[in-house]
């Protein structure tokens, strides 16, 4: 019985993507989430460019929530996926990582966490659980033309 019900919740975080987004408020948390220093020195030169760092940083934060939701800190996971919400509140991961409560629900963030990890740049921006961060690539491409 155990499986099946593991079985259930790991289908249905896959579905998630696939869903629309909830349109709840993001949680306010007492503790600041980590944030991620951009790692080049100068501002990317594209718009592409910018977005790929954004996302990186984004990326960054959703990583550390998942880390802290492995530990059984929901508090910081829940901190950490807010701040990514506060700025694309359709990342359907975040809002995932927000409505986590389970050791199982870690281990689905952290298999697609670890495929987004292995996968180059320019396939990270397809893999981005934020449709609203895909228009805004879409578009950047269409004017780099």
């Amino acid at each position: 019985m155990r499986y099946h019900h593991t079985a259930i919740v790991l289908v249905a975080l896959m579905l998630a993507p696939l869903a629309a987004c909830r349109s709840e408020p993001a949680v306010e948390e007492q503790s600041a989430p980590e944030t991620v220093a951009p790692a080049a020195v100068d501002a990317p030169a594209s718009a592409e460019e910018q977005l790929t760092a954004e996302m990186l940083r984004l990326a960054a934060t959703l990583r550390a929530g998942i880390s802290a939701l492995e530990r059984g800190d929901i508090r910081r996971a829940r901190t950490q996926a807010s701040a990514v919400l506060n700025e694309q509140p359709d990342n359907v991961r975040a809002r995932g990582l927000l409505d986590a409560g389970g050791p199982s629900a870690a281990a689905v963030l952290r298999i697609w966490m670890d495929d987004f990890d292995k996968a180059p740049d320019d396939a990270k921006l397809l893999m981005w659980p934020s449709r609203s961060f895909w228009r805004r690539v879409s578009d950047a491409r269409r004017l780099a033309r």
